[in-house]
């Protein structure tokens, strides 16, 4: 019998599985600096700066960051500008508004998101940068893809 996949190797979406965020900026919160952690950040408010984050960073349709986000995976809806880089992952939704470079091993972008930048994906092909035409909710609480 094979064990279940573990981590987000085995899950279709970043959000998969998703029960919460053990540490979010919320709506109508600023935050500026430099941010270094362990666990999956959800950013529904503002951040202004450099973060470093092992796990999954989600910028939510309301969020925005102005600066460099690191990350395992990045899960973009809202307002980035700057720089992203990810060891897995960045996935931009319809709603997503980038004008950053973007460095990942695998990039996906919906139909309708907005991207200015560069787009690197070392030693990857054109098979590594996919478009995507959303079939499920956005992320916002009308729809079913809200972490409960």
């Amino acid at each position: 019998m094979t064990a279940p996949p573990t981590g987000r190797a085995g899950q279709r979406r970043f959000t998969d599985g998703v029960e919460g965020f053990a540490s979010a900026i919320g709506p109508g919160v600023m935050l500026e600096g430099t941010v270094r952690g362990t666990t999956d950040l959800r950013i529904m408010g503002e951040f202004i700066g450099d973060m470093t984050i092992e796990g999954l960073v989600w910028v939510g349709s309301e969020g925005r960051v102005e600066g460099t986000i690191r990350a395992t995976d990045v899960l973009i809806e809202g307002t980035v500008t700057g720089s992203v880089q990810a060891t897995g992952k960045i996935e931009l939704r319809s709603s997503a508004r980038v004008e950053a470079d973007l460095v990942a091993g695998l990039i996906a972008a919906a139909e309708g998101s907005f991207l200015e930048g560069s787009v690197i994906v070392p030693g990857g092909g054109t098979d590594d940068v996919v478009t995507f035409a959303e079939k499920r909710g956005d992320g916002r609480p009308d729809n079913d893809d809200t972490p409960g």
